[in-house]
């Protein structure tokens, strides 16, 4: 074991030596301190990590770019889709009312043809289908379907009226 560290020691002191030769000024290398030299490794080094950090900013300044103009892209689009699904949706009521008033105009037109031939329970009938929806059908339909049950009220109210009180004698 002793002779190994000797060995070590010797190779250290043997290495040390051997690249100690003087050599005149002529022959010794430019540093990177000399003008003109040719740059040092710590030089060569420092470009290095200046080109990497000049390339990771500039891909940095490009992928928040990408991310703001993906971002911007898909809020335009979501807005776009909400849009239309708005339309559609107000398409979809429009239709579903227009349905809903149709329907009831054709209630309003057959409660008044009951009416003028005396169907007074084919006109209740009517009457009662434009009540159970008179709140989803728009403002004016109100009055319309109060006038008609007015109108239904009245007509009945006649024929009471001239039927005879009494039954004639025989």
């Amino acid at each position: 074991m002793k002779s190994w560290k000797v060995a070590a020691a010797l190779m250290i002191a043997f290495g040390s030596v051997v690249g100690c030769d003087d050599k005149s000024a002529d022959d010794k290398k430019p540093t990177a301190a000399t003008p003109g030299a040719s740059p040092s490794i710590m030089d060569k080094t420092m470009d290095k990590m200046n080109e990497a950090g000049t390339a990771a900013k500039e891909k940095a300044i490009e992928v928040k770019d990408t991310t703001i103009s993906t971002a911007t892209d898909m809020k335009n689009t979501a807005a776009d889709k909400m849009a239309g699904m708005k339309n559609s949706a107000v398409g979809t009521a429009s239709d579903a009312q227009a349905s809903l008033v149709a329907q009831a105009q054709q209630y309003y037109d057959k409660a008044k043809e009951y009416i003028n031939s005396n169907n007074f329970s084919g006109a209740s009938d009517m009457v009662q289908k434009l009540q159970s929806i008179k709140s989803q059908l728009p403002v004016e339909w109100s009055a319309k379907i109060d006038d008609l049950s007015s109108m239904l009220s009245k007509a009945k109210a006649n024929i009471t009226n001239a039927l005879p009180t009494t039954m004639p004698k025989f």
